[in-house]
């Protein structure tokens, strides 16, 4: 009974939240519900659901969703609503979520979405990288809300330890992004620049932060980029310069001690010192 159940459930969302189930169901609603391994009290359920019913709670949890993605993405989805609303409303029409998807599946496919028309339509260059921009600060804040439900205390770092060695160890803290964006999508959100206006490539590290509930956003160069992309595992200053250098990467030891401190106190980065043997 409690599988029947299971699958009766999942039969309807698939009905409320794919067109293309709908209209199977509406083609030949017998047929339909056959395909299921549902009791014959279920099938008689999904055989017997009114067809104005089921188009009105599709549209009520496709507006939901619209609205939910318009709080999540305000610029690009303004942008959008006031300049080119069809691409919306196409969005609207063919966009599909399964009943498991997790939150942000809808983000991901609105920046697809606007991707793709920007192949063929005349969109600003600016509109898909700042809606990339949007989704990874709502991802960002996601992870503080659910940090903050979990109880889980954000690190306060020690000031008397946290000093710069060569010996010391860095690396990247988990749900830190650095992201490339081929204009200036920071600037275009912080409306310092319009969408047709966006300016050049900005290197940005997005991060959940340590207090309060603004995610963390910083703008770095395009060295601090690549250093900070082959952090992903703990490793020393002195082999992270080494490999730097290794790598063609131009950044003196100075500034990448400087970056590396100024990120640890950021909390982008977690750090672990000792004092090398010279105590510098």
């Amino acid at each position: 009974m409690f599988l029947s159940l299971r699958t009766l459930q999942n039969v309807l969302f698939k009905i409320y939240l794919n067109p293309g189930y709908r209209l199977a169901h509406q083609f030949d609603p017998d047929r339909f519900a056959a395909r299921f391994e549902l009791g014959e009290e279920y099938l008689a359920i999904v055989r017997n659901l009114p067809l104005g019913d089921i188009d009105d709670f599709a549209r009520e949890l496709k507006a939901k969703q619209m609205t939910n993605l318009r709080l999540q993405m305000p610029m690009a989805y303004g942008w959008l609503a006031e300049n080119r609303p069809e691409i919306l409303r196409e969005f609207e029409e063919v966009s599909t979520l399964g009943r498991l998807a997790g939150r942000g599946a809808l983000a991901d496919l609105f920046v697809s979405h606007i991707r793709e028309w920007c192949d063929y339509a005349d969109l600003p260059d600016a509109l898909p990288e700042v809606a990339r921009l949007e989704h990874l600060l709502m991802s960002a804040r996601r992870d503080q809300e659910e940090a903050q439900r979990s109880g889980v205390k954000a690190p306060v770092p020690d000031v008397r330890s946290a000093r710069f060695s060569w010996d010391s160890l860095y690396w990247t803290r988990p749900r830190t992004v650095v992201a490339h964006f081929e204009v200036d999508a920071l600037s275009v959100l912080l409306k310092k620049r319009t969408m047709r206006d966006a300016g050049a490539s900005v290197w940005v590290v997005v991060a959940p932060a340590a207090s309060g509930q603004v995610p963390t956003v910083m703008r770095i160069a395009e060295p601090a980029y690549l250093v900070l992309s082959s952090m992903e595992e703990p490793i020393r200053a002195r082999d992270l310069l080494e490999r730097t250098a290794d790598e063609g990467i131009e950044i003196e030891g100075s500034a990448l001690r400087s970056l590396l401190s100024a990120l640890e106190k950021a909390q982008v980065v977690g750090a672990h010192h000792e004092a090398d043997r010279d105590g510098r």
